[in-house]
């Protein structure tokens, strides 16, 4: 298998001036999963560490306008985790393209990013297409597609490859994903519902049913096929067929102990192939549903609880106390400058590096006059942007590494490269681990809030998503001043589950014993403040239900969860159905109710 590395690869494209050669790289996903690229600088070198797809185990689409018709070579770059983690499958405009991600890689430290090309060339007309990546393979990161018409250019690289509209002298186009066709509610979609409420009442011998209704402007389908596989933390699986004749299709089963199954279903034409539809204005789409269902989910597994755990946390939090608290506070342009003023923060703590994060408020605030939010990010190695001003409160968002603010991209670049898959396979030792440092990051950001002179002494919410909802979570448990905890799809709930025997989480981390000293769903049990787990998905695998769902009811606070139907790791579509749970104690504190 040829390598190329960066420069070989350049040239290699230089040298046929005919060809050419696009890149549609991702930098986020969007509610809807699509494969998104956000930068405006013309000049910035896509293939960094921190500019990826992140979703997996699911979905991800986006539509490229193609400035040239020709017949081109395909390619996928993944960033994969491990071996056999890296399947992916490419369709365009509907027509599968391959599947790719299983080849020998040799002699590669994971996590790296891989190149893998398609089997067979696809021709394309200039314009609009539609593209859509599924990923089967666990831990499997989409980052970016290639398009080229360059027979000699081979891409076999191991490390990341760095182009850029600048140093490409034009032969390797960066494309810029547009948003992906996206059902409207009414126009084309499932009308999928859970056949009865699947949470509270619901026992392992009790019948779990999907119904489906799919209908498109307005009529129900017909002569077209629901196609459908059911797995569940008990490990069954199963599937089948069911032909649609213009009436609601009910899909049944049972769990056989606690948990939660998971329905996949997809509509296809008679010969297997999906069914797409055009939707007005945004291009094809396919019929398509993932979500779970739950039964005597106050049962499900957890693992044992470290006898030590509170002596542990005790000897770590003590560490705080040997560093001053003594912090940086240098006011930036930041949004509504003549309303709020803006501060890039830097609060020394223990470990390898500071608080780091951005500070607002009001630029009138009296002393002792506002109530305090610290908000927590997500997995991930990007830059920090200044937030949105809230109203009538401090609000200081902190990043999860302690890098430094205010700094140029190439900065960051090489700031994350050592950090990629940070946290992902470090857990043997609980006491340097990634998280360690983390969490007392997260404690000194309260510590630092607290000491504000216009921190009115009595409110402090904590909130976040994902492990941004992790964060938020440890500071609620470790830290009795927190007075509300409010978080989205938060990672690292029940970590240890799938030793359990409960399906795994497609992207997470690996376990080890010593993640049990981190996982929210021991944490959640010394919560003393209200907790609202505001959006939680029916069909995250990111975040499994299960592992959610043992969190939530260990808390023995005040407490509320809605839990959102076919619904991923992302903000769930307006409109969409979903169950609210919460306990009569339940009320947000009216320091932090909003509209």
């Amino acid at each position: 298998m040829k390598k190329m590395g960066v420069f070989p690869l350049l040239t290699c494209a230089a040298l046929t001036l005919s060809a050419h050669t696009y890149l549609i790289e991702a930098e986020r996903l969007g509610a809807n999963g699509e494969f998104a690229f956000v930068n405006e600088n013309p000049a910035h070198e896509s293939g960094s560490t921190h500019l990826y797809g992140r979703e997996v185990g699911t979905r991800i689409s986006g539509k490229v306008e193609i400035p040239r018709a020709g017949k081109y070579d395909l390619y996928l770059r993944n960033q994969s985790y491990g071996d056999n983690a890296r399947r992916m499958r490419l369709r365009i405009d509907g027509k599968l393209c391959g599947e790719v991600g299983d080849e020998e890689v040799s002699g590669v430290r994971y996590p790296c990013f891989v190149w893998s090309k398609c089997p067979e060339k696809i021709e394309l007309s200039a314009g609009v297409h539609f593209f859509e990546i599924e990923t089967s393979g666990m831990n499997t990161r989409p980052d970016a597609l290639l398009l080229t018409d360059d027979r000699d250019l081979i891409l076999t690289v191991n490390e990341m490859p760095r182009f850029s509209a600048e140093n490409a002298d034009g032969k390797i186009t960066l494309l810029k994903s547009q948003n992906a066709p996206v059902f409207p509610r009414g126009v084309a979609k499932f009308n999928a519902a859970m056949k009865d409420k699947p949470f509270d009442t619901k026992h392992c011998s009790d019948t779990i049913g999907f119904v489906f209704d799919p209908t498109l402007d307005g009529s129900r389908l017909t002569g077209v096929d629901l196609r459908y596989t059911l797995s569940g933390d008990d490990g069954k699986q199963s599937g089948g067929v069911v032909h649609l004749e213009g009436k609601p299709v009910t899909v049944e089963t049972t769990l056989d102990k606690p948990g939660f199954v998971c329905l996949s279903a997809e509509v296809c034409n008679p010969d297997g192939s999906l069914y797409w539809v055009e939707v007005p204005g945004a291009g094809p789409a396919a019929y398509r549903f993932l979500s779970c269902a739950g039964a005597d989910e106050k049962k499900i597994p957890q693992c044992e609880e470290p006898r030590d755990f509170d002596a542990f946390w005790d000897r770590e939090k003590s560490r705080l106390k040997e560093v001053p608290l003594k912090y940086e506070m240098k006011e930036v342009a930041g949004k509504e400058p003549e309303k709020y003023k803006t501060f890039a923060v830097s609060v020394d703590c223990p470990g390898p590096r500071p608080v780091t994060g951005y500070l607002v408020m009001p630029r009138d605030a009296a002393a002792k006059s506002l109530p305090a939010t610290v908000k927590f990010q997500g997995y991930g190695l990007y830059m920090q942007e200044k937030p949105e001003p809230p109203e009538n409160m401090l609000f200081f968002e902190i990043n999860a590494h302690g890098f430094p603010l205010e700094k140029e991209m190439d900065f960051y670049t090489e700031f994350f490269r050592p950090l990629t898959g940070y946290a992902l396979n470090d857990g043997a030792d609980p006491r340097t681990c990634y998280f360690n440092a983390m969490v007392l990051r997260v404690l000194r950001a309260l510590e630092f809030v607290r000491a504000l002179p216009e921190w009115n002494g009595r409110d402090l919410m904590t909130t976040g998503g994902s492990q941004g909802g992790l964060q938020s979570l440890w500071a609620a448990a470790l830290d009795d001043r927190v007075t509300f905890c409010r978080v989205r799809v938060p990672w690292g709930c029940n970590i240890g589950g799938s030793t359990l025997g409960l399906m795994p989480p497609r992207w997470g981390m690996r376990y080890f014993p010593g993640l049990n000293y981190y996982d929210a769903a021991f944490h959640a049990k010394r919560i003393h403040c209200p907790v609202d787990v505001y959006d939680a998905g029916l069909g995250d695998f990111t975040c499994p239900p299960s592992g959610i769902a043992r969190m939530y009811h260990n808390l023995a606070s005040p407490r509320r969860i809605v839990w959102y139907i076919d619904t991923g790791h992302g903000f769930p579509a307006d409109g969409t159905e979903n169950w609210e749970f919460k306990s009569a104690d339940f009320a947000v504190p009216a320091a932090f109710e909003t509209e």
